[in-house]
């Protein structure tokens, strides 16, 4: 391994060393700005939750988080160098018993289920070994109707190739997470981009199901993917097609079963030139005249 490769290993897992302890730090400052963007226009604790922060680096977002919150906010990190620099910044908060750091990977993640409110991860999902079964890990942890927030600063290689070079990343699109993260499990996917042009600032959010959902009454929004409705309701693609033949497309197997589990009803209403709003009064107004019910 050539010595800048290795020194860019420290992004990947900071190491116990003079240049891994720097780096950590310094990522601690560099990343603030995404952090924060996605904390305030996302996240927006209202000051109760309990938050675990996966991939807590040297604990900045621990520390935000703590002044955000009034429940326990917990860190944790696969690597030992940053969970020691993380436990000394949060140091205060760790004995007041508000805070918390933990050694540990995403694959395994040492708490019970349906522990937290949000579970975040900034700038670290593109380490993650195995990540359908990972953010299945996420779930599990997740309290009924927590939600999960991803924040990265790159979802294209473009741009990004001397990272992916010497780190070993892989950079995901939002699409990508959004799919991996319905088919862990997660509902109301959804995701926004920086509009600063120089920028591939994204916040990715997810939520866990409700806890009871015998007979549960479909709710649906332009977020939802438009596949859930076709499997509650198959009769429902002729009866659009009907009203509208822009719809059409539906009808063939292999256009829904590509479309469905990655088009949400915007993206449909959009790709057929129709206007979304009509599309959902429409849709409701069919699943209520039905009673449709399922499992969401």
């Amino acid at each position: 391994m050539s010595i800048i490769k290795n020194i860019f290993q420290n992004f990947r897992k900071p190491k116990n060393s003079f240049m891994g302890r720097c780096i950590v730090k310094m990522m601690n400052r560099g990343h603030n700005r995404i952090s924060l963007w996605c904390i305030d226009n996302f996240v927006k604790l209202s000051g109760g939750e309990t938050v675990l922060d996966i991939g807590c680096g040297g604990g900045q977002n621990v520390a935000n988080f703590i002044k955000r919150t009034h429940g326990l906010v917990c860190g944790m990190d696969y690597s030992p160098t940053c969970v020691d620099i993380a436990s000394r910044k949060n140091k205060a908060a760790i004995s007041q018993g508000r805070a918390s750091i933990v050694e540990a990977n995403v694959s395994n993640i040492p708490f019970d289920d349906n522990r937290f409110d949000i579970v975040t991860a900034f700038e670290t999902i593109y380490f993650w070994n195995d990540i359908v079964e990972n953010f299945k890990e996420v779930l599990r942890v997740l309290k009924p109707e927590g939600r999960f927030y991803i924040c990265n600063e790159a979802y294209s290689e473009e741009g990004n190739e001397k990272w992916v070079r010497n780190i070993d990343l892989r950079i995901y699109s939002p699409i990508e997470i959004q799919r991996m993260l319905e088919q862990a499990g997660f509902i109301n996917v959804t995701y926004d981009i920086s509009p600063e042009s120089i920028s591939q600032r994204i916040c990715v959010q997810a939520k866990k199901q409700p806890d009871d959902e015998t007979n549960r009454q479909m709710s649906i929004n332009k977020y939802t993917p438009i596949h859930r409705v076709l499997t509650a309701y198959p009769q429902l693609i002729h009866r659009l097609v009907k009203r509208d033949s822009r719809y059409v497309s539906l009808i063939n197997p292999v256009s829904t079963c590509t479309l469905g589990h990655c088009t949400t009803i915007e993206s449909i209403a959009f790709t057929v030139g129709d206007d979304v709003e009509t599309l959902l009064t429409y849709l409701k107004g069919e699943m209520e005249r039905e009673d449709i019910q399922f499992k969401y």
